[in-house]
């Protein structure tokens, strides 16, 4: 009969994890083996002939300790920007108008907050990404009409200055009664190093721009327009 008396490996348990009062199926072959080999002590085969499992080999503690030091001497200093550490974070604190109605203006930037793999180009109205990935833009705008007739203000996302992208687009309306209000859009969009991404507008009156508020006690300043840059995958 062939030998199957070979020892279960170290990870098999010896009692069933099912019913723990009884001895596993593969430690239950391995010992009835044995005992069929032997012939219940009628024949000359021993347990020694019958042991073809390696010696254990039990690593010495000092050695293994050494082995992560070293591991962990090799490990290094600091850690690459993951994908979610790209972000950026810009706005204005100036008023941004039209002088013409209709007509497509770039919104610029005077203040970085964050720039971590999301950098303001030249001009501040390039918002430029370091690496590859998925990005989401959230965009806010203040909108005022400081005296005169209401009328529509659009704005929309615009890639590396030849296209507008489609789907970001959004328009606000102000009335005569409305002197000012504010607007806000998320989009996403697939960029590659390098690419950069402005924030277009344009009026169907000079005279609604886009309105910054200084500080005043108790409230802090407020841009004109303001972006955060999300890296979701890279």
């Amino acid at each position: 009969m062939p030998n199957v008396s070979q020892i279960p490996l170290n990870k098999v348990p010896f009692l069933d994890e099912r019913n723990p009062s009884l001895v596993s199926r593969e430690w239950y072959r391995f010992l009835n083996n044995l005992f069929t080999l032997t012939g219940s002590g009628s024949t000359d085969v021993s347990l020694q002939d019958v042991q073809i499992g390696p010696e254990p080999i039990y690593p010495d503690a000092m050695a293994v300790s050494d082995a992560v030091l070293q591991a962990l001497q090799a490990a290094p200093t600091y850690a690459p920007h993951t994908s979610a550490s790209r972000v950026g974070a810009f706005y204005d604190t100036t008023n941004q108008t039209a002088a013409v109605i209709n007509t497509r203006y770039l919104a610029t930037f005077n203040t970085t907050n964050i720039a971590q793999g999301v950098v303001l180009g030249s001009p501040t109205s390039r918002m430029t990404v370091l690496a590859p990935g998925i990005y989401s833009f959230a965009v806010t705008l203040q909108c005022g009409r400081p005296a005169g007739p209401g009328g529509d203000i659009r704005a929309w996302l615009r890639k590396n200055g030849t296209t507008d992208l489609p789907g970001s687009g959004i328009v606000q309306h102000m009335s005569g009664s409305v002197p000012e209000t504010s607007v806000a859009f998320v989009y996403m969009v697939s960029l590659a190093a390098n690419d950069y991404v402005e924030v277009a507008w344009a009026t169907t009156q000079i005279n609604l721009q886009l309105e910054a508020f200084t500080a005043s006690a108790p409230y802090p300043l407020i841009p004109s327009v303001h972006v955060n840059v999300h890296n979701l995958t890279g």
